[in-house]
């Protein structure tokens, strides 16, 4: 893997013109990532700065990743790249995982004082506040990481108790599940108050337990029990396959989904002419 540097000692030290001008070319086509956190360069190496960029990209073999250090030349300045250009990649520690950002130039590399955030913050459960738990609980706020992919604890810890209470306050928790820890502890919880805060500004979820539940629908809950069923061996797969298109198609546009209601509907409207010609064609 060759990488060059962008700067007066690499590519901006040669001619743009003249006889300097295809050695100039046939470096950066020799290369595969540049040395640079100028968001300029990064910008122009990615197709993102003018459109006549492009042919001069095309000519270099196409998009190219950033990538930057420190660039230390004294000891006090190790790991503090200037202007706190800090270069944040996305990948597996492995070589493999470094040639991915030859294939995801933009999306696996990012140069800034912090790591990019690409999700929709809106969208994002900042903490989760237990209040008029009646004692049964402690009255407490729980600050949730934006990253969050899981919840871990022992058994008996109360990770599907968390889990469920999220859902209730968030509109996806069905009563029609006897097994649940809601449904088990209902007595105990008459009242409790469950409040979801989100990365929204002011953007807030509450809804007390034993009143009508929030019927937003802001999250995707699948049960314990549901998951079990999913991993047993009376089902292969069609019920999560169901789940999975219901995500899909409720984060399509609008437009793309043909006035369908469903995605399996969806599904037979975009393969109605592939079936038509293969009825045709028998």
């Amino acid at each position: 893997m060759v990488a060059v540097a962008a700067g007066d000692d690499g590519l901006s030290g040669l001619p743009v013109d003249g006889a300097w001008a295809a050695f100039r070319e046939g470096i950066a086509l020799f290369s595969q990532m540049i040395f640079s956190g100028n968001p300029g360069t990064r910008k122009f190496w990615l197709g993102r700065r003018k459109q006549d960029d492009l042919t001069m990209i095309r000519r270099a073999g196409g998009f190219k990743p950033c990538i930057h250090g420190s660039d230390a030349h004294d000891i006090n300045r190790l790991f503090r790249p200037a202007q706190d250009r800090f270069c944040w990649i996305k990948a597996d520690p492995t070589f493999e995982g470094l040639k991915q950002l030859l294939y995801e130039p933009e999306d696996r590399v990012y140069i800034g004082s912090t790591p990019p955030i690409n999700h929709d913050k809106a969208r994002v459960i900042r903490s989760v506040t237990l209040s008029q738990t009646g004692g049964w609980f402690d009255e407490v706020k729980i600050s949730l990481n934006a990253g969050l992919v899981s919840i871990v604890g022992q058994k008996g810890s109360g990770k599907s108790a968390l889990a469920e209470l999220i859902a209730h306050a968030a509109g996806s928790w069905s009563a029609d599940q006897p097994g649940s820890f809601l449904n088990r502890a209902g007595k105990h919880l008459r009242n409790l108050d469950v409040k979801l805060s989100w990365g929204g500004i002011g953007t807030e979820s509450n809804v007390s337990i034993g009143s009508k539940e929030s019927n937003k629908d802001e999250v995707r809950f699948l049960s314990q029990k549901f998951v079990e069923d999913l991993c047993s061996d009376d089902h292969v797969g069609t019920k999560l396959a169901s789940q999975i298109e219901a995500v899909v198609f409720s984060n399509l546009d609008p437009i793309d989904t043909l006035n369908a209601s469903s995605f399996d509907e969806l599904r037979k409207k975009r393969t109605e002419s592939i079936r038509s010609e293969g009825q045709r064609l028998r």
